[in-house]
């Protein structure tokens, strides 16, 4: 083909099939905050008397300021601290998958993914996990390459195939779309919207939050509030709150709205032009019609005293009465 001069068919790569599969029935509450406080050592707290809960059929997102606790409220539910006050109340068989900001910290980087999979999974056939991998966009070379050596982008998915080998009732993803494209965001949120299970997302993604998120939870001042209303609600609340005032858009795009735009301009700005034109040459030629004549005056009061001259002068006057002529002489 290359030498017929055609480029060769590019490849079409196997879509992402990220999956979370069902992680069985659990009767609620599955997880409850009952009236939590927390505050790390020598700093002001949190959360104060935070009272809420978690249950299978849960799609929140937890929005607020930087700083304002969502990550720690994050660590809070999946018991990696413990609360100042209050109890936080699990299910017996409750089982958490996590996402976190420094996900390779649970990948041993030394391995390839099949290696650390192979590790992890004993049992599993090898052909299997390859396919498996492969649902989550970690295929071909990219399977037996060592993992220091990936992309955080496909580190990333090797995280998200964990997770999904781990059955887990309840997604806790605290920044999930940092590193992946938007092909792997796509995958993520049908995979989610696929989940039997709950989710309690960390993002700044209004994307990835429109596409999953049931729930706005709002954390500030100390305290965990529902937002009353739905995504788009919530995005026109935060654009008033930054000065960001809409704008009318016009219904025409493109080259359309362009061209409708500049038509009025042409059609008020040329005839004024060429009105101005006009005028301009009708006045031009008025004052050289006067301006000739006024010569002509003057040169028959100067010439007319003299008798011998009465041929001049009707000869001069002959002159005078044909400006145009003159001028295109």
């Amino acid at each position: 083909m290359v030498r017929a001069g055609l480029a060769e068919k590019p490849k079409v790569e196997k879509p992402m099939n990220f999956k979370f599969p069902s992680p069985g029935h659990l009767p609620p509450p599955v997880l409850a905050f009952r009236d939590v406080s927390f505050a790390y050592p020598n700093c002001q707290p949190l959360y104060d008397n935070v009272n809420f809960g978690v249950d299978l059929d849960s799609r929140v997102a937890l929005v607020g300021p930087n700083g304002a606790g969502k990550t720690t409220l994050v660590k809070l539910m999946s018991g990696e601290l413990e609360p100042s006050m209050g109890d936080i109340r699990p299910h017996m068989h409750l089982k958490m998958g996590r996402f976190t900001q420094h996900f390779i910290d649970v990948l041993d980087l030394s391995k390839t993914p099949l290696e650390f999979f192979q590790t992890l999974y004993p049992g599993d056939a090898f052909e299997e996990l390859r396919k498996y991998l492969g649902r989550f966009g970690v295929s071909g070379k990219m399977q037996v390459q060592q993992m220091e050596q990936l992309s955080d982008g496909q580190k990333s998915r090797v995280v998200f195939a964990k997770l999904g080998r781990e059955c887990p009732h309840i997604l806790l993803l605290d920044e999930p779309t940092n590193h992946l494209d938007m092909e792997s965001i796509d995958a993520l949120a049908m995979a989610v919207n696929a989940f039997d299970g709950g989710l309690v997302l960390v993002s700044h993604d209004m994307r990835l939050i429109s596409q999953v998120a049931k729930e706005i939870w709002i954390c500030d001042h100390k305290c965990v509030k529902t937002y009353r209303g739905d995504i788009q609600n919530f995005k026109m609340d935060m654009r008033s709150q930054m000065g960001i005032t809409s704008k009318p858009v016009s219904s025409l795009r493109g080259d359309a709205s362009v061209m409708k735009a500049a038509k009025p301009t042409n059609k008020k700005d040329t005839p004024k032009k060429e009105k101005t034109t006009k005028s301009v040459s009708i006045t031009s030629s008025v004052n050289t019609k006067k301006s000739i004549n006024k010569v002509v005056e003057i040169s028959n009061l100067q010439n007319k005293p003299s008798s011998n001259a009465t041929a001049e002068n009707s000869s001069l006057s002959k002159l005078g009465s044909m400006p145009s002529s003159s001028t295109s002489d």
